[in-house]
């Protein structure tokens, strides 16, 4: 086979440092734009972007040839340094992250769970029983 085909989906989430809420709608701009450029860099495929203010969801289509670690940590720190240094606000991120594979069948389901995070996680109920319903349907 002279041609290799790939289809590999994954969600990813980190933190603030201590969860503190420090995105504001200012920062998650420039963090969008960071990803976007990522995203660009390594060939991957933003599918969806969500997140509250102390934490970040990332829906992607990767290329197999990339380390997600790779990735994730020059996301972070990138948008730390950029908030940091050009604008009045601070932004610092927890060490580690959460990925996920999510399966083709599930991808609608997850990409809108990452897009409403502001509305799940404003509803007592709990968001972690919700992600995990929506990774295994």
């Amino acid at each position: 086979m002279k041609r290799s085909y790939c289809e590999i989906y994954i969600h990813c989430v980190w933190t603030t440092k201590y969860k503190e809420a420090m995105i504001k709608e200012s920062i998650f701009e420039y963090i969008h734009k960071i990803i976007m450029e990522k995203c660009k860099k390594y060939s991957l495929e933003l599918i969806a972007l969500g997140g509250t203010e102390d934490h970040i969801h990332v829906l992607l289509s990767i290329n197999p040839q990339i380390k997600i670690s790779e990735v994730i940590a020059e996301i972070k720190g990138t948008a730390s340094y950029f908030i940091n240094h050009n604008t009045k606000d601070t932004l610092y991120w927890q060490d580690g992250y959460g990925v996920i594979s999510i399966s083709k069948p599930a991808l609608e389901k997850v990409k809108h769970y990452v897009l409403t995070q502001k509305e799940h996680h404003s509803e007592k109920n709990g968001t972690r029983l919700e992600l995990e319903k929506t990774h295994t349907e």
